[in-house]
C-alpha cells in the first residue's frame, strides 16, 4: 500500500500528457501535495455529459 499523498505529482504528469493532445485541465489541492486534476472534453452534444473518474494513488 503506498503512503498517502503526493498525488499532485501524478496529476502534473498526466496533466502534461494531456495537453499533448489539447486537453487543458487545472489541479486543485484540498491540501497541500493532495492535487486532483479536473480536464474538460467537449463533446458532440452539451446534454450529454459523462464523468470519468480514477484513483491516481494506486500502482
Amino acid at each position: 500500500m503506498n503512503p498517502p499523498g503526493n498525488e499532485t505529482k501524478s496529476m502534473k504528469t498526466i496533466q502534461n500528457y494531456s495537453k499533448e493532445y489539447s486537453i487543458k485541465g487545472d489541479i486543485y489541492e484540498s491540501t497541500e501535495n493532495r492535487g486532483n486534476l479536473l480536464a474538460k472534453i467537449e463533446g458532440v452534444d452539451p446534454l450529454v455529459p459523462a464523468l470519468i473518474l480514477g484513483p491516481a494513488h494506486v500502482v
